[in-house]
């Protein structure tokens, strides 16, 4: 049975807890969690890229000199891809990138790289967050004393924290999130988990099936 560090909201030691068998003891899968992101990042493009083709442009109606006895070589139209300021060819058009792999995937990319955060003994748990305010400095103090003040840290709460959210979104590397918004990619691009307790528990009310 997996286990982490437990803290009190002002940083102090208070033992060990245990973390659920169904989330932080699981198959972790590298192909699974590729996918998983893969199709997340996917999902983040906007598609709007566009270039002018041949038929945005106007001009190119006419020869711009004759075939024949100029010297210079054949050309057909000034809005030709080899001219400077001519059309693009094959350029990029506007579409989507959106993809989607089944939820049972992406439910086992997030149990595998929670295990493999817990076995790194990356996973630290905090009874709550509340009393910490809205301060940048306060809670970059907190993760200092926490030893996570050189780390990229993802802290999990079990609802929308706004006042964590504050606090934590002017320090770099740090993000705080809901349980109910996790993905594979916010786990893999943070070197250490803060749980708090409520968080835990929504995240095993929502993953552990």
């Amino acid at each position: 049975m997996a286990s982490a560090r437990l803290f009190s909201s002002g940083g102090e030691s208070k033992g060990t807890v245990e973390l659920p068998g169904a989330l932080f003891d699981a198959p972790c899968n590298e192909h699974v969690v590729y996918e998983a992101v893969k199709t997340y990042l996917a999902n983040q493009r906007q598609g709007t890229h566009s270039v002018k083709h041949r038929h945005d442009m106007k001009g190119g109606g006419a020869k711009p000199w004759r075939q024949k006895g100029t010297g210079r070589a054949r050309a057909g139209s000034n809005i030709s891809p080899l001219w400077v300021g001519g059309a693009r060819a094959f350029g990029p058009v506007p579409r989507t990138y959106s993809a989607r792999v089944p939820r049972s995937i992406r439910r086992a990319a997030i149990k595998g790289v929670l295990t493999q955060r817990a076995r790194d003994e990356a996973v630290l748990v905090m009874e709550s967050l509340d009393g910490q305010g809205t301060r940048t400095r306060d809670f970059a103090a907190l993760l200092k004393k926490l030893g996570l003040g050189d780390r990229k840290t993802l802290v999990v709460t079990g609802a929308v924290h706004a006042e964590t959210v504050r606090a934590s979104r002017n320090i770099p590397g740090v993000q705080a999130v809901p349980a109910t918004e996790l993905s594979a990619y916010t786990l893999v691009s943070h070197d250490a988990l803060v749980f708090t307790q409520d968080g835990l528990k929504a995240l095993g009310e929502v993953f552990a099936s």
